[in-house]
């Protein structure tokens, strides 16, 4: 089995919530959120859906924190969080484009298809002589 990267479609959506982020942000903070994880369901990918939310859901609950204490509590905790939380997402970005995004896609065997004929050569080592077989279909 050889691995397909997808990691350019979860780019996309996580772009989109970036780029969003200042008009729409409740729709930003949902794309960013769910966007990594529709993708990987829509590849057939369940379990790194949910391992795609899970590694989402952490940096934003401590941009909410952050947030949050600013109301009331000290600037230095307030940034401090924002900054763990943004560093956060982007590392969660990265993660999931660079090691989640991929797909297990069979090898296909070498083939020359010369119009409707198709070659298949292979190789066999059998007892003291290696043979060459080409086979193919037409």
């Amino acid at each position: 089995m050889e691995k397909r990267w997808y990691g350019w479609q979860t780019l996309l959506t996580d772009g989109a919530a970036i780029l969003t982020i200042g008009e729409v942000p409740a729709l930003s903070i949902g794309t960013y959120l769910l966007g990594g994880p529709v993708v990987h369901w829509a590849h057939g990918n369940v379990e790194k859906g949910f391992l795609s939310l899970g590694i989402r859901t952490a940096p934003t609950l401590l941009i909410y924190g952050a947030l949050s204490s600013c109301d009331g509590g000290s600037v230095d905790n307030c940034v401090s969080l924002a900054v763990v939380g943004v560093l956060g997402v982007l590392a969660s970005i990265a993660v999931d484009s660079a090691a989640i995004a991929r797909d297990k896609v069979p090898v296909e065997s070498p083939s020359l298809a010369l119009g409707g004929v198709r070659l298949i050569p292979s190789v066999a080592a059998t007892g003291k002589q290696p043979s060459f077989v080409l086979g193919g279909t037409f």
